[in-house]
C-alpha cells in the first residue's frame, strides 16, 4: 500500500484523507486530471464510511505502473447500493460518481485487525495518466 491511514467517523477527516492521498499520488507522478478523480473517488467512499458506517475507518491508496487502487475500509455492516436518485435529490449520488470515474469499484466483506466490516474499493487505470503526461 502506497498510502493508509485510519480515521474517526467525523467530516473533517474526509478533506484529511483527500489532502494525505493527493500528496502521495503526486509523489509518485500521477497526472493531475487522474489524480484529481481518484482523489475525488476516494473522498465519496470517505464520505460513505463517515455517513452510513459511523466507525472509525481506514483510507488507502495503491499504486502500479498500469492501476491506481483506492480503498476504505470500515466495520459497518451494510454494503454500499447504488441507487437512483430524481433530479431534484440532494444526496445519493456518490456511488455514481464513484462508477462514472474508474474503471471498475466494488466491496467485498474483509476481517482486519480483528474486526469484522468491509473493504470498499476503485480502481483506475494509468493508460490515461501517461496520454494526460505526453
Amino acid at each position: 500500500m502506497l498510502w493508509e491511514g485510519t480515521y474517526p467517523p467525523e467530516d473533517k477527516c474526509c478533506g484529511a484523507v483527500r489532502h494525505a492521498s493527493a500528496l502521495q499520488l503526486r509523489d509518485v507522478g500521477v497526472a493531475t486530471e487522474l489524480l484529481d478523480n481518484v482523489v475525488l473517488v476516494l473522498g465519496e467512499l470517505v464520505a460513505n464510511a463517515i455517513r452510513h458506517a459511523h466507525t472509525e475507518f481506514t483510507a488507502g491508496v495503491d499504486a502500479a505502473p498500469t492501476w491506481l487502487r483506492v480503498e476504505v475500509f470500515d466495520t459497518g455492516s451494510l454494503p454500499p447500493v447504488l441507487v437512483r436518485r430524481g433530479a431534484d435529490a440532494t444526496s445519493g449520488r456518490g456511488l455514481h460518481i464513484v462508477s462514472g470515474l474508474c474503471a471498475e469499484w466494488g466491496w467485498h466483506a474483509t476481517a482486519r485487525d480483528g474486526r469484522n466490516g468491509k473493504t470498499v474499493w476503485a480502481e483506475f487505470t494509468r493508460d490515461e495518466d501517461a496520454e494526460l503526461r505526453a
